[in-house]
């Protein structure tokens, strides 16, 4: 890819408009489950799984 940044921006935009619908539309579960805050964002591993997709 030529522009990491501007590639990166575009997976930012798309999970910042996806992911608020996506948990609106989930089912309430009454099992307890953690929601822990991973150490990469939703952009960065979508940025890298795109990166990795393109190299092979």
């Amino acid at each position: 890819m030529d522009n990491l940044e501007q590639m990166f921006c575009e997976a930012d935009d798309c999970c910042q408009r996806f992911i608020p619908a996506w948990q609106q539309e989930l089912l309430e579960n009454e099992d307890k489950c953690r929601n822990k805050p991973g150490q990469l964002s939703e952009s960065e591993v979508i940025t890298l799984l795109i990166l990795f997709h393109h190299e092979n």
